[in-house]
């Protein structure tokens, strides 16, 4: 089972997107993002190492916002999404 999260942001000048698990900021490799404020990530064959807190960060000269995901696999193909949205600066929106 896959899982995937999705942060949409909007702002003049469209703010640049990061994603972290843990505090640690993902790879490149497994963020997916298009010109539009959309960015996802997407982690396939879920394990309990994937378990922990996920932020997409929004930034640009205006300030900063933040949405987070607590993730906790249980055991294969179980898991339980927590989710806390948070906006911090102007000009943002974060769904």
């Amino acid at each position: 089972m896959a899982l995937v999260l999705e942060c949409h942001v909007s702002g003049t000048p469209l703010p640049d997107i990061s994603w972290f698990q843990d505090r640690k900021q993902l790879a490149d490799d497994s963020v997916m993002g298009d010109m539009a404020g959309k960015s996802s990530v997407r982690i396939g064959r879920l394990r309990p190492e994937h378990s922990g807190e996920y932020v997409c960060r929004a930034a640009n000269v205006a300030g900063e916002s933040l949405t987070s995901a607590s993730i906790r696999v249980v055991r294969k193909l179980l898991f339980v999404v927590d989710i806390v949205a948070s906006l911090v600066g102007s000009g943002f929106t974060v769904f």
